[in-house]
């Protein structure tokens, strides 16, 4: 093929490159000279075309023969520039926190739609439908991990291989990122109650009370102090009770106390009324 029609078909990112004429002509001559029925002649990268064909399932035979190592997930081609560290996955997921519900959602498809597009060559995320299928939008087995691995890459989650097949649109791929990137709640309990002393605090910081309201303020928050400090208070008197009067007891008053727990009578062995007892 002429690299034209390569670019065209988008051949170079599948691994499939122009033919060079000369060696062309030469291959068509062996073919011709070996009476060869059936060949076939390509400019092949192999590093491009191994993870299309190895994307579901290990080909044992492509490896052993040509060796092509698989594209780890997360690698991208170096033609589309994406930015691939993972300050970029950081970043989205500190936009998705300031973000409301409804909001944080678009900010996923945006970045689904963006991803898909570049995949594609489009122009511009707005060329690309969210509730048209992939496959109806021309994708192919190399261009579902080209965007697989983009997205891991962008949002710092491990996707299947098969994240457009379980999920056929770009709105269900979003739908798929957004459940992955929300973050987890916070449990109930002194987890949430220490959160809201954070923010009373960065409150209190950011805004000088003064007189009439700063003495309330301290009021409320010195009973709320007291009814925390009551229980523990209450427990550590009877704890200190407890240990004054083992330190005061008498080696006699210890004995007399250890005799008794030993002669009290067993609840288990006492008699039921009616119940035969068995005989000695």
């Amino acid at each position: 093929m002429a690299d034209e029609q390569v670019a065209a078909t988008g051949g170079h990112r599948a691994g499939v490159g122009a033919l060079d004429p000369e060696l062309a002509l030469i291959a068509l001559g062996q073919a011709v000279d070996h009476r060869d029925c059936v060949v076939a002649v390509a400019d092949i990268d192999w590093a491009a075309l191994a993870p299309g064909l190895t994307a579901v399932r290990p080909v044992p035979l492509l490896e052993h023969l040509m060796g092509a190592p698989g594209v780890e997930a997360g690698a991208v081609t170096p033609e589309t520039g994406r930015d691939t560290g993972p300050a970029r996955a950081t970043a989205l997921r500190a936009e998705l926190a300031a973000a409301a519900g409804p909001e944080g959602e678009q900010i996923v498809l945006d970045l689904v739609l963006e991803e898909t597009a570049l995949v594609l060559r489009h122009g511009s995320a707005g060329e690309i439908d969210a509730e048209r299928p992939f496959r109806f939008l021309g994708f192919t087995s190399l261009a579902a991990v080209e965007l697989r691995n983009a997205l891991s890459a962008a949002t710092g989650l491990t996707l299947p291989v098969s994240l457009i097949f379980d999920h056929p649109t770009p709105a269900a791929v979003a739908e798929f990122l957004s459940a992955g990137l929300a973050p987890e709640p916070a449990p109930p309990g002194t987890g949430s109650i220490l959160a809201e002393l954070d923010r009373l605090e960065s409150t209190l910081a950011a805004q000088l009370l003064e007189g009439d309201e700063a003495e309330a303020l301290a009021t409320r928050l010195e009973s709320i102090l007291s009814r925390l400090q009551v229980p523990h208070q209450e427990n550590s008197k009877v704890a200190e009770n407890a240990d004054s009067k083992l330190e005061e007891a008498s080696v006699d008053d210890l004995l007399r106390s250890s005799r008794a727990s030993s002669e009290s009578p067993d609840p288990t062995q006492q008699k039921v009324p009616g119940e035969r007892q068995p005989k000695e």
